[in-house]
């Protein structure tokens, strides 16, 4: 079978691209031939294999004189929020991709193509395939979405109807959790039919348990994610301060992940400093080095405000970590599906308002849930380390539900 994937961002970097480069990979595995067209920098290199068709679409170039547009507003690299696009750059953005999409289609005929985030690149495509019937005739037009492409959709209103009627003519959808499966149908008033549970996969190779990594004489926390006050790290370390003396004895956090705003970061870093529980910065590392990390640790956490389904959850959990995190939109209903025996914690959300990014509504709320979050962190600090059974969310798995008729 022939398999094109898009996306506007770099395949290599944050969830969706790993999504991305991990469903190619295991698609290749498989005996598909795949083509690939991505939002890349200036000097980015292919992050696939050469039998792998992979067609940049090059930013901070003449053709696109502004970095890698980002899902998020906050990305680990250097990149142009979608909100930010002029008229002059969202049309430099079509014509770039439009390009793209005239070069592979003349070289590569696919039986399915996948648009990763059911936005701004999906209508591009989709209006591509309306000049090109016949190619719109012969393979099925899928988008798979990743939540920060309904953020974007509802935080303002760069090309909403074209991104509408995009998602519309999709032939198939894939959310990510039930619950993000009803929201997708009700945004672009589509047939909740067309819409499929595919969840996430991980890397059942690299991420595996290693009992001799773990030291027994303490216990260790990681946090893999951007140094963003949207992923609740102030309120993690104002619940670090409120683990009782027993807990915080030989405990200490590492905080993996990159930045983009410097002065978040530095607020962070000041608050970590005063915190009673010592923390270890750690930068960005490859996945090879955070399954190490995970490998070493006893507990993950992540009391992020907004997120679709962290894969960094699935692969703590496959190195033998314990997870707490917030109960976000789905999770417990996607975790009981696949994952029942997970040693899991979820955390209810405090009261948020969306101003820009999520935030804290009001210092009651934070209070509750600085004390939930110590809750949590206390119960799985103390619990006895327990396996579970993570065979349905392999890349393989993953990938073959993608291209399932």
């Amino acid at each position: 079978m022939n398999i094109l994937h898009v996306s506007a961002q770099r395949p290599d970097s944050t969830g969706s691209g790993i999504y991305l480069r991990e469903t190619v990979g295991a698609l290749e595995s498989q005996g598909h031939r795949q083509a690939v067209v991505a939002g890349v920098g200036l000097g980015d290199a292919s992050p696939f294999s050469d039998d792998i068709l992979f067609e940049p679409v090059r930013f901070e170039s003449d053709a696109l004189p502004f970095p890698v547009v980002g899902m998020s507003d906050v990305m680990p690299y250097a990149s142009t929020r979608y909100r930010d696009l002029t008229p002059q750059m969202a049309s430099q953005f079509k014509d770039a991709f439009t390009k793209a999409f005239d070069h592979v289609f003349a070289q590569f005929k696919p039986d399915i193509v996948i648009c990763h985030h059911l936005y701004l690149v999906c209508s591009v495509l989709a209006d591509w395939f309306e000049r090109h019937p016949e190619d719109r005739a012969r393979c099925s037009f899928r988008g798979a979405c990743h939540n920060t492409d309904l953020r974007q959709y509802e935080s303002h209103g760069l090309e909403r109807e074209a991104i509408n009627r995009a998602v519309r003519s999709l032939d198939v959808i894939f959310a990510l959790h039930g619950e993000q499966a009803k929201e997708i149908a009700l945004m672009h008033g589509i047939d909740p039919a067309k819409v499929r549970v595919s969840g996430i996969g991980y890397n059942d190779a690299l991420f595996v348990e290693d009992p001799s990594r773990r030291d027994d004489s303490g216990c260790r926390m990681v946090y893999v994610g951007k140094l963003w006050k949207q992923k609740g790290l102030m309120e993690l370390f104002g619940a670090m301060d409120l683990l009782e003396s027993r807990d915080t004895r030989d405990l200490c956090l590492e905080l993996i992940g990159g930045y983009s705003n410097e002065t978040e970061r530095d607020e962070i870093m000041a608050r970590a400093e005063s915190c009673q529980v010592p923390s270890v910065f750690a930068g960005q590392m490859n996945q090879e080095l955070v399954r190490n990390e995970y490998q070493r640790s006893d507990v993950f956490v992540l009391p992020s405000f907004s997120e679709g389904l962290p894969l960094v959850s699935v692969e703590a959990l496959a190195c033998g970590c314990k997870v707490v995190m917030t109960d976000l939109p789905g999770l417990r209903e996607w975790f009981d599906m696949y994952i029942p025996d997970a040693p899991l914690w979820l955390v209810e959300l405090p009261e948020l308002i969306k101003d820009g990014s999520w935030r804290i509504a009001n210092d009651e709320s934070r209070a509750r849930f600085e004390r939930n979050l110590a809750d949590a962190l206390s119960e799985a600090i103390e619990a006895e380390h327990r396996p579970c059974d993570l065979s349905q969310l392999s890349w393989g798995a993953l990938a073959q539900r993608l291209i399932a008729d």
